[in-house]
Protein backbone atom coordinates (compact mmCIF):
# COMPACT_ATOMS: atom_id res chain seq x y z
CA UNK A 1 0.00 0.00 0.00
CA UNK A 2 2.94 1.85 0.62
CA UNK A 3 4.19 1.60 -2.55
CA UNK A 4 1.03 2.20 -4.24
CA UNK A 5 0.71 5.59 -2.69
CA UNK A 6 4.08 6.48 -3.70
CA UNK A 7 3.25 5.28 -7.27
CA UNK A 8 0.03 7.72 -7.31
CA UNK A 9 1.92 10.91 -6.35
CA UNK A 10 4.18 10.35 -8.66
CA UNK A 11 1.03 9.94 -11.11
CA UNK A 12 -0.07 13.23 -10.14
CA UNK A 13 3.47 15.16 -10.15
CA UNK A 14 3.62 13.39 -13.83
CA UNK A 15 0.47 14.67 -14.84
CA UNK A 16 1.43 18.17 -13.56
CA UNK A 17 4.36 17.88 -16.19
CA UNK A 18 2.43 16.22 -18.68
CA UNK A 19 0.15 18.60 -18.85
CA UNK A 20 2.48 20.94 -20.07
CA UNK A 21 3.15 19.55 -23.60
CA UNK A 22 -0.71 18.08 -23.89
CA UNK A 23 -4.14 18.83 -23.88
CA UNK A 24 -6.44 17.59 -21.09
CA UNK A 25 -8.00 15.23 -24.22
CA UNK A 26 -4.71 14.03 -25.19
CA UNK A 27 -3.74 12.82 -21.92
CA UNK A 28 -7.18 11.23 -21.10
CA UNK A 29 -6.96 9.35 -24.48
CA UNK A 30 -3.29 8.32 -23.93
CA UNK A 31 -3.52 6.89 -20.45
CA UNK A 32 -6.66 5.16 -21.63
CA UNK A 33 -5.27 3.18 -24.21
CA UNK A 34 -2.29 2.64 -22.76
CA UNK A 35 -4.17 0.90 -19.94
CA UNK A 36 -6.37 -0.39 -22.25
CA UNK A 37 -3.62 -2.38 -23.43
CA UNK A 38 -2.77 -3.91 -20.43
CA UNK A 39 -6.40 -4.67 -19.04
CA UNK A 40 -8.37 -5.92 -21.98
CA UNK A 41 -5.56 -9.21 -21.93
CA UNK A 42 -6.29 -9.78 -18.76
CA UNK A 43 -9.79 -10.09 -19.35
CA UNK A 44 -9.70 -11.94 -21.73
CA UNK A 45 -7.34 -14.34 -20.52
CA UNK A 46 -10.15 -14.49 -17.44
CA UNK A 47 -12.28 -15.74 -19.99
CA UNK A 48 -14.31 -12.11 -20.11
CA UNK A 49 -15.92 -10.92 -23.05
CA UNK A 50 -15.53 -7.20 -23.15
CA UNK A 51 -18.64 -6.42 -25.30
CA UNK A 52 -21.28 -8.45 -22.93
CA UNK A 53 -24.31 -7.56 -21.23
CA UNK A 54 -22.20 -7.01 -17.95
CA UNK A 55 -21.03 -3.47 -20.08
CA UNK A 56 -24.44 -2.62 -19.30
CA UNK A 57 -24.62 -2.91 -15.64
CA UNK A 58 -25.90 -0.53 -13.74
CA UNK A 59 -22.71 -0.48 -11.07
CA UNK A 60 -19.82 -1.37 -13.85
CA UNK A 61 -21.30 2.47 -15.53
CA UNK A 62 -21.64 3.68 -12.49
CA UNK A 63 -17.86 2.78 -11.83
CA UNK A 64 -16.63 3.92 -15.03
CA UNK A 65 -18.13 7.36 -15.20
CA UNK A 66 -16.94 8.02 -11.61
CA UNK A 67 -13.26 6.96 -13.07
CA UNK A 68 -13.89 9.65 -15.56
CA UNK A 69 -14.81 12.26 -13.41
CA UNK A 70 -11.85 11.57 -11.25
CA UNK A 71 -9.55 12.02 -14.06
CA UNK A 72 -10.84 14.97 -15.26
CA UNK A 73 -11.07 16.62 -12.12
CA UNK A 74 -7.34 15.63 -11.01
CA UNK A 75 -5.59 16.42 -14.51
CA UNK A 76 -7.62 19.53 -14.25
CA UNK A 77 -6.73 20.65 -10.68
CA UNK A 78 -3.29 19.97 -11.13
CA UNK A 79 -3.03 22.59 -14.04
CA UNK A 80 -3.93 25.15 -11.90
CA UNK A 81 -3.53 24.07 -8.15
CA UNK A 82 0.07 22.61 -6.55
CA UNK A 83 0.48 19.44 -5.63
CA UNK A 84 1.38 19.85 -2.02
CA UNK A 85 -2.08 21.45 -1.20
CA UNK A 86 -4.24 19.29 -3.64
CA UNK A 87 -2.52 15.66 -2.17
CA UNK A 88 -3.42 17.35 1.08
CA UNK A 89 -7.33 18.17 0.06
CA UNK A 90 -8.27 15.02 -1.51
CA UNK A 91 -7.43 13.27 1.73
CA UNK A 92 -10.90 14.04 2.69
CA UNK A 93 -12.26 11.07 -0.16
CA UNK A 94 -12.25 7.78 2.85
CA UNK A 95 -13.98 10.59 4.48
CA UNK A 96 -16.74 11.25 1.66
CA UNK A 97 -17.03 7.58 0.90
CA UNK A 98 -18.11 6.79 4.47
CA UNK A 99 -20.83 9.39 3.99
CA UNK A 100 -21.96 8.11 0.56
CA UNK A 101 -21.82 4.58 2.22
CA UNK A 102 -24.35 5.68 4.59
CA UNK A 103 -26.62 7.72 1.75
CA UNK A 104 -26.88 5.21 -0.58
CA UNK A 105 -25.57 1.49 0.91
CA UNK A 106 -27.27 1.64 3.92
CA UNK A 107 -24.51 1.18 5.66
CA UNK A 108 -24.71 2.02 9.58
CA UNK A 109 -22.63 4.93 10.90
CA UNK A 110 -22.33 6.10 14.16
CA UNK A 111 -22.30 9.62 15.39
CA UNK A 112 -18.74 9.31 16.05
CA UNK A 113 -17.60 9.10 12.20
CA UNK A 114 -20.19 11.47 11.40
CA UNK A 115 -18.09 13.74 13.81
CA UNK A 116 -15.36 12.58 11.62
CA UNK A 117 -16.81 13.44 8.42
CA UNK A 118 -17.42 16.71 9.83
CA UNK A 119 -13.50 17.08 11.40
CA UNK A 120 -12.50 16.37 7.70
CA UNK A 121 -14.17 18.94 6.01
CA UNK A 122 -13.64 21.76 8.51
CA UNK A 123 -9.70 20.24 7.66
CA UNK A 124 -10.40 21.03 3.83
CA UNK A 125 -11.95 24.66 5.10
CA UNK A 126 -8.81 25.17 6.79
CA UNK A 127 -7.19 24.49 3.99
CA UNK A 128 -8.99 26.63 1.70
CA UNK A 129 -8.39 29.75 3.31
CA UNK A 130 -6.63 32.91 2.85
CA UNK A 131 -3.47 31.04 2.84
CA UNK A 132 -4.11 29.62 -0.46
CA UNK A 133 -6.52 32.08 -1.68
CA UNK A 134 -4.87 32.10 -5.34
CA UNK A 135 -5.14 28.13 -5.94
CA UNK A 136 -8.63 27.84 -4.79
CA UNK A 137 -10.14 28.21 -8.47
CA UNK A 138 -7.84 25.38 -9.33
CA UNK A 139 -9.08 23.43 -6.25
CA UNK A 140 -12.52 23.81 -7.51
CA UNK A 141 -11.13 21.11 -9.92
CA UNK A 142 -10.90 18.59 -6.86
CA UNK A 143 -14.65 18.89 -6.12
CA UNK A 144 -15.75 16.36 -9.23
CA UNK A 145 -12.56 14.54 -8.55
CA UNK A 146 -13.39 13.40 -5.11
CA UNK A 147 -17.27 12.63 -6.12
CA UNK A 148 -15.71 10.59 -9.12
CA UNK A 149 -13.24 8.16 -6.80
CA UNK A 150 -16.47 7.71 -4.46
CA UNK A 151 -19.02 6.59 -6.87
CA UNK A 152 -15.80 4.39 -8.18
CA UNK A 153 -15.29 3.25 -4.70
CA UNK A 154 -18.99 2.54 -3.54
CA UNK A 155 -19.77 0.77 -6.83
CA UNK A 156 -16.70 -1.68 -6.52
CA UNK A 157 -18.18 -2.44 -3.09
CA UNK A 158 -21.44 -3.99 -4.89
CA UNK A 159 -19.89 -4.83 -8.27
CA UNK A 160 -21.49 -8.58 -9.22
CA UNK A 161 -19.26 -11.46 -8.62
CA UNK A 162 -19.69 -12.47 -12.29
CA UNK A 163 -17.82 -8.88 -13.03
CA UNK A 164 -13.69 -9.25 -12.64
CA UNK A 165 -11.74 -6.13 -11.82
CA UNK A 166 -9.97 -6.38 -15.08
CA UNK A 167 -13.64 -5.67 -17.14
CA UNK A 168 -14.98 -3.02 -14.39
CA UNK A 169 -11.37 -1.50 -15.31
CA UNK A 170 -11.40 -2.10 -18.37
CA UNK A 171 -14.66 -0.11 -19.67
CA UNK A 172 -13.65 2.72 -17.21
CA UNK A 173 -10.67 3.06 -19.83
CA UNK A 174 -13.12 3.19 -22.65
CA UNK A 175 -15.37 5.79 -20.73
CA UNK A 176 -12.46 7.75 -20.63
CA UNK A 177 -10.82 7.13 -23.78
CA UNK A 178 -13.94 8.15 -25.47
CA UNK A 179 -14.26 11.57 -23.53
CA UNK A 180 -10.99 12.28 -24.51
CA UNK A 181 -11.14 11.58 -27.94
CA UNK A 182 -14.97 13.79 -27.96
CA UNK A 183 -12.57 16.32 -25.95
CA UNK A 184 -9.74 16.34 -28.65
CA UNK A 185 -12.53 16.79 -31.27
CA UNK A 186 -14.25 19.35 -29.65
CA UNK A 187 -11.23 21.32 -29.34
CA UNK A 188 -10.77 21.07 -33.24
CA UNK A 189 -7.41 18.96 -33.60
CA UNK A 190 -5.10 17.47 -31.90
CA UNK A 191 -1.93 19.26 -30.95
CA UNK A 192 1.65 17.96 -31.89
CA UNK A 193 3.45 16.28 -28.90
CA UNK A 194 7.07 17.09 -28.69
CA UNK A 195 9.21 13.77 -27.62
CA UNK A 196 9.75 14.58 -24.37
CA UNK A 197 6.00 15.01 -24.17
CA UNK A 198 5.32 11.52 -25.02
CA UNK A 199 7.94 10.42 -22.33
CA UNK A 200 6.67 11.51 -19.77
CA UNK A 201 3.12 10.15 -20.81
CA UNK A 202 4.84 6.89 -21.43
CA UNK A 203 6.26 6.94 -18.05
CA UNK A 204 2.22 8.52 -16.60
CA UNK A 205 0.98 4.93 -18.21
CA UNK A 206 3.36 2.39 -16.85
CA UNK A 207 2.87 4.75 -13.26
CA UNK A 208 -0.87 4.35 -13.55
CA UNK A 209 -1.10 0.59 -14.68
CA UNK A 210 1.84 -0.18 -11.74
CA UNK A 211 -0.11 1.94 -8.95
CA UNK A 212 -3.42 -0.49 -9.78
CA UNK A 213 -1.59 -3.52 -9.66
CA UNK A 214 0.43 -2.41 -6.27
CA UNK A 215 -3.01 -1.32 -5.07
CA UNK A 216 -4.95 -4.61 -5.73
CA UNK A 217 -2.25 -7.06 -4.38
CA UNK A 218 -2.32 -4.65 -1.23
CA UNK A 219 -6.24 -5.07 0.03
CA UNK A 220 -5.96 -8.74 -1.54
CA UNK A 221 -3.22 -10.14 0.88
CA UNK A 222 -3.71 -7.44 3.39
CA UNK A 223 -5.70 -7.30 6.02
CA UNK A 224 -8.04 -3.76 5.58
CA UNK A 225 -7.70 -2.44 9.11
CA UNK A 226 -4.29 -2.78 8.69
CA UNK A 227 -3.68 -1.57 5.03
CA UNK A 228 -6.42 1.46 4.44
CA UNK A 229 -5.18 3.71 7.03
CA UNK A 230 -1.61 3.54 5.24
CA UNK A 231 -3.48 5.28 2.37
CA UNK A 232 -2.54 8.54 4.11
CA UNK A 233 1.13 7.58 3.74
CA UNK A 234 0.10 9.95 0.20
CA UNK A 235 0.23 13.28 1.57
CA UNK A 236 3.68 12.72 3.50
CA UNK A 237 4.67 11.74 -0.70
CA UNK A 238 2.69 14.54 -2.01
CA UNK A 239 4.11 17.48 0.05
CA UNK A 240 7.71 15.62 -0.35
CA UNK A 241 7.32 15.63 -4.13
CA UNK A 242 5.52 19.02 -4.07
CA UNK A 243 8.86 20.70 -3.00
CA UNK A 244 11.33 18.41 -3.97
CA UNK A 245 10.54 18.67 -8.13
CA UNK A 246 8.42 21.95 -7.87
CA UNK A 247 9.61 23.97 -5.21
CA UNK A 248 5.92 24.17 -3.24
CA UNK A 249 5.95 25.11 0.08
CA UNK A 250 2.90 24.58 1.66
CA UNK A 251 1.15 27.45 4.03
CA UNK A 252 0.66 26.69 7.73
CA UNK A 253 -3.02 26.54 6.87
CA UNK A 254 -2.22 23.28 4.75
CA UNK A 255 -0.33 21.72 7.25
CA UNK A 256 -3.36 22.30 10.09
CA UNK A 257 -5.88 21.18 7.52
CA UNK A 258 -4.01 17.94 6.61
CA UNK A 259 -3.48 17.14 10.03
CA UNK A 260 -7.49 17.55 10.86
CA UNK A 261 -8.35 15.71 7.67
CA UNK A 262 -5.60 12.80 8.75
CA UNK A 263 -6.54 12.52 12.16
CA UNK A 264 -10.69 12.46 11.15
CA UNK A 265 -9.70 9.67 8.88
CA UNK A 266 -7.76 7.27 10.91
CA UNK A 267 -10.15 7.55 13.39
CA UNK A 268 -12.67 6.38 11.36
CA UNK A 269 -10.99 3.37 10.03
CA UNK A 270 -10.68 2.80 13.44
CA UNK A 271 -14.00 2.87 14.28
CA UNK A 272 -14.93 1.32 11.51
CA UNK A 273 -12.76 -1.95 12.50
CA UNK A 274 -14.07 -1.97 15.91
CA UNK A 275 -17.49 -1.80 14.75
CA UNK A 276 -17.10 -5.26 12.35
CA UNK A 277 -14.72 -6.97 15.34
CA UNK A 278 -17.87 -6.25 17.66
CA UNK A 279 -20.20 -7.73 14.76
Amino acid sequence: MIAAMLTFTCVDAVVKVAGRFASTGQILLIVAIGSLAIFLPLTWRAGGVIFSRLAYNKVVLIRAFGELFAWVGLTEALRHAGLGTLTAVMQVQPLVVVLGAALFLAEPVGWRRWSAVIVGFIGVLVILGPGVAGANAGLLWTVPAIIGLTMRDLASRVLPPSVSTSFAVAWAMIVIAAYGLGLIVYQGSWSPIVIEGWLWLALLVGLVSLGMGLITIAMRTGEASVVAPLRYTRIVFGLGLAYLFFGEIPAPTVWLGACLIVAAGLYSYWRETRARAAA
